[in-house]
């Protein structure tokens, strides 16, 4: 038998390999999400505030102002708990102050609105706590709210320092001028990463609503009946078992030395 060799296939030509070949250029700066943006146009009742939330942790006061880029923060919706979001400073580089340590870092939560010409004054309710079964620490974390770059403070007892006291459910009077028909609302927390009060369980505690004033005083107020209704029964429960405990104490003395 004659074996015939069979010619190989040819192969492809070599891409020759350079060592200093240069790297993927990466991104100079971040993906931004898509505009998330409130019509509050058609403002009646008071508007909850739980969606499109753009969340970021910086020590840059400018997140304050509405002017401030924040198209490349995590938008979260407000739930009882929400996925993570990176640290601004800590992917850029940490900012130092005039002693040569790096700020301390806030967690910021922006909300872009859109309003209706001459909407009249408008007020934001900061309500605690979300659910009426749930309670609240005696523990208090300084909170700030920023409408349009303006600081403003609550009202209600305390207001000029509410971080010393309890913590309780407030209305905020916004202060917009009627020609105004946008609004960047801004509100500022200390950075806990984890544990207790983590910025990632912010609204667990808090249901933020925008409306009138009126309205939103009204909506305090049922909340309060609701809340003093539903603990009620918990209040005579705890008062008749103390009647209890009073009554059983009192007959072991009576009884104290009685032979049965």
């Amino acid at each position: 038998m004659q074996l015939v060799a069979q010619q190989a296939p040819p192969r492809p030509p070599a891409i020759p390999h350079s060592p200093h070949a240069p790297k993927q250029a990466l991104p100079a700066h971040p993906p931004s999400t898509p505009d998330s943006v409130i019509d509050a146009t058609e403002l009646g009742s008071p508007l909850l505030l739980d969606k499109g939330w753009r969340v970021g942790i910086t020590a840059d006061p400018a997140a304050a102002t509405p002017e401030f880029d924040d198209s490349a923060w995590a938008v979260r919706n407000a739930r009882a708990s929400f996925a993570e979001v990176p640290d601004v400073d800590r992917s850029a580089g940490a900012t130092a102050g005039s002693s040569g340590k790096a700020h301390e870092p806030y967690a910021w939560y922006r909300l872009h609105l859109k309003l209706a010409p001459h909407h009249g004054p408008l007020s934001l309710l900061i309500e605690l706590p979300v659910s009426q079964n749930a309670t609240i620490s005696s523990q208090t974390f300084d909170l700030d709210v920023f409408a349009n770059g303006r600081r403003i403070r609550p009202e209600g007892p305390h207001g000029d320092e509410p971080a010393r006291y309890q913590q309780i459910s407030r209305v905020y009077n916004l202060i917009l001028p009627p020609a105004e028909t946008s609004l960047v609302l801004v509100v500022r927390s200390i950075y806990i990463p984890m544990g207790y009060g983590a910025y990632t369980t912010f609204f667990a505690s808090r249901t933020l609503r925008l409306g009138h004033r009126e309205d939103l005083d009204h909506s305090l107020e049922l909340w309060s009946v609701h809340n003093l209704f539903e603990r009620l029964p918990r209040l005579v429960t705890a008062i008749l078992l103390v009647a209890l405990a009073l009554f059983l104490l009192a007959l072991y003395f009576t009884q104290k030395g009685h032979v049965e």
